[in-house]
């Protein structure tokens, strides 16, 4: 547990981030703009679409 929280918090999180980092374990950027982009996952299929496409 920190003594103050809104210190020791930041200075903990900015040296651990910085550490993983440098071992390769924290990604500095991402090449998706969501969350299951991120994740690799597939895109479900809409439970509203058609079999044919058309509504």
């Amino acid at each position: 547990m920190p003594a103050r929280p809104e210190r020791d918090l930041e200075r903990f999180v900015g040296r651990t981030v910085a550490l993983l980092r440098g071992r390769g374990l924290f990604r500095a950027s991402y090449e998706g703009t969501t969350l299951r982009e991120h994740l690799g996952l597939a895109r479900p299929l809409s439970r509203y679409a058609t079999a044919g496409g058309a509504a």
